[in-house]
């Protein structure tokens, strides 16, 4: 039997918040844990604190270890906030490398990084794809046949039925 390692993320507030307005958290229970700063958490919960109080998902509240250099310069170059240096801080301290956020700027920072970044938007398509367009988009998508969607195409095992997510 093959043994999947446990895949955890970090979590910027826009998608916590996008997803519980849309009674759609549970797209992330999939995963062992979402990592998510304790300046996110505080933003989550001045928006949207019912969010923090799922139960399907295990979002697990961290302390970012003080940012790099390399963090520090990045923060300025891209203009980020505080939630999103402490995200991507995370990242890297944890080698976590998927970051949900639907910040233009912290994408492209997590890029520079080479930390994968997926939205609300992709989640949810991904999540729902068969739904969408049908069991061969679905096909396409999971093989790689949209490099443009920002959807890795490295399995999509199970999506549409129980929506296993094993990399988003």
């Amino acid at each position: 039997m093959e043994t999947i390692e446990p895949v955890l993320i970090v979590a910027d507030a826009g998608p916590l918040i996008h997803l519980d307005e849309l009674s759609a958290l549970d797209v992330l229970r999939d995963y062992s844990s979402v990592l998510v700063p304790d300046a996110v958490w505080k933003e989550v919960h001045h928006h949207r604190p019912q969010a923090l109080k799922q139960t399907n998902v295990k979002l697990l509240r961290q302390t970012a270890p003080p940012s790099s250099a390399k963090i520090k310069a990045i923060t300025s170059l891209y203009t980020l906030h505080h939630g999103e240096r402490e995200a991507l801080t995370l990242c890297l301290s944890h080698s976590i490398n998927t970051l949900i956020t639907d910040d233009t700027a912290a994408r492209l920072a997590a890029k520079t990084l080479n930390i994968k970044a997926h939205g609300t938007l992709g989640l949810l398509i991904r999540i729902n794809l068969p739904l969408i367009w049908g069991q061969k988009a679905q096909n396409q998508v999971c093989n790689g046949a949209f490099p443009r969607t920002g959807l890795p195409g490295n399995g999509c095992h199970g999506i549409g039925g129980d929506h296993h997510v094993n990399a988003i």
